[in-house]
């Protein structure tokens, strides 16, 4: 069974920048023990699409096929399970 796990490098060139390639570290090495696990990134516009993407091409192939950009819309909806299993909404990313 596939498991999505959201990344959220923000917003900003230099938040990105920053962050992302932390970030892309952290898949590699969840990647080595969850293999089924798939990584969602939003971007907020074109620009932030093509700043993500030139990061994730630095990554082996292998990583780079786990990773995909996906545009941030109101309707792109990332969820969370409560405690009990129950979802709850991030509101400032959409709806679940």
């Amino acid at each position: 069974e596939q498991s999505y796990v959201a990344l959220l490098p923000g917003s900003r060139s230099g938040e990105v920048a920053r962050l992302l390639p932390v970030m892309l570290n952290a898949v590699n090495h969840l990647l080595i023990t969850q293999p089924q696990l798939r990584f969602l990134i939003p971007a907020i516009n074109a620009q932030r699409a093509e700043q993500i993407r030139t990061f994730i091409a630095t990554q082996t192939p292998s990583i780079q096929a786990h990773i995909q950009v996906i545009k941030n819309t109101k309707r792109t909806g990332f969820c969370r399970l409560d405690d009990h299993g129950r979802r709850k909404r991030f509101e400032q990313v959409g709806v679940c």
